[in-house]
């Protein structure tokens, strides 16, 4: 008999709003103007060259040739596509994502540690981060900084934890809350270091 009362109130609460929905009202949501800001006065960046096996293969922007060497606008990011079928270099179908860290901001103030060429090769998260507002600052797709983070980490973001930005440091670089998880590697994966 306890049931009844919930199953009488939820009945009231779909009727209710079914009357609402057709009773002909239309909401409206105010005009919002976005003014973009001005782009800080940067110099244009070159992509940098990533070592994989023999080969050194550099990450283009020109199509159809996307080996060939193309300069970033301050402001812009490092274009994405799908990787072709055969291409080793990609990541679960996305060809690899170089990132370019655009500065600390709100939701976004962790460190970015570079390599040699100066490239963000890993991210250690600031206290209030937000993976939407990290993968914005370097230039990352979401759903590509969740893949290449996928075998070390298991959920949320905690301060100190080390995100990879890697794709050649998939099953090697990243913790969450300080403990390494070990779950399935995305198909496929470049040659990993």
């Amino acid at each position: 008999m306890a049931r009844w009362p919930h199953l009488i109130t939820a009945l009231v609460v779909a009727a209710t709003l079914t009357a609402c929905a057709n009773s002909g009202m239309t909401l409206t949501t105010p005009d919002v103007k976005y003014t973009p800001t001005a782009a800080p006065a940067v110099a244009a960046t070159v992509l940098p060259e990533s070592v994989v096996g023999d080969e050194v293969r550099t990450s283009g922007c020109i199509e159809p040739d996307r080996l060939a060497n193309c300069e970033i606008k301050p402001g812009e990011c490092y274009p994405w596509s799908w990787a072709a079928n055969t291409d080793p270099n990609q990541v679960a179908g996305s060809e690899i994502e170089i990132p370019k860290d655009s500065g600390p901001r709100k939701y976004a103030t962790g460190t970015t540690i570079l390599n040699s060429k100066k490239v963000p090769v890993a991210y250690i998260v600031g206290a209030g981060d937000i993976l939407d507002f990290i993968s914005a600052r370097l230039c990352m797709q979401g759903a590509y900084l969740n893949t290449i983070n996928q075998v070390r980490r298991d959920g949320p973001l905690y301060a100190g934890d080390t995100l990879n930005l890697d794709a050649h440091t998939i099953v090697s670089v990243g913790d969450e809350n300080g403990v390494v998880y070990k779950n399935e590697a995305p198909d496929p994966i470049p040659p990993q270091h």
